[in-house]
């Protein structure tokens, strides 16, 4: 169980302008919700047939607290740019927060 303290800071990083984003999240099977979100693109490197490849992923993280349980097919939209989630969200911060991997809706 996270502390009332990590609660407060986990929402204030949120809350921060220069930090967090406004976004609408959208259930696979519901309607959506306005939340806060950190968007951000991260590196990833991934081992094919024996080599290290590199990429480019995009990283959006929302609060449980908004959000509940996101699964993959679930969306999130920043900027009038709908993302979907690709895989399976992990849970960070004490479970406050899930970090989602997404990619631009089709």
């Amino acid at each position: 169980m996270a502390s009332a303290a990590m609660v407060a800071a986990v929402r204030a990083v949120f809350a921060d302008p220069t930090i967090g984003v406004d976004a609408i999240y959208t259930p696979a099977d519901g309607s959506g919700v306005p939340v806060r979100a950190i968007d951000q693109t991260k590196s990833v490197r991934t081992d094919l047939f024996g080599a290290a490849v590199a990429s480019t992923g995009r990283m959006v993280e929302l609060q449980k607290a908004e959000v509940g349980t996101p699964v993959r097919g679930d969306t999130v939209e920043i900027d009038a740019t709908v993302w979907t989630i690709n895989v399976d969200p992990k849970p960070v911060d004490d479970g406050l927060v899930w970090a989602c991997e997404v990619v631009e809706a089709a």
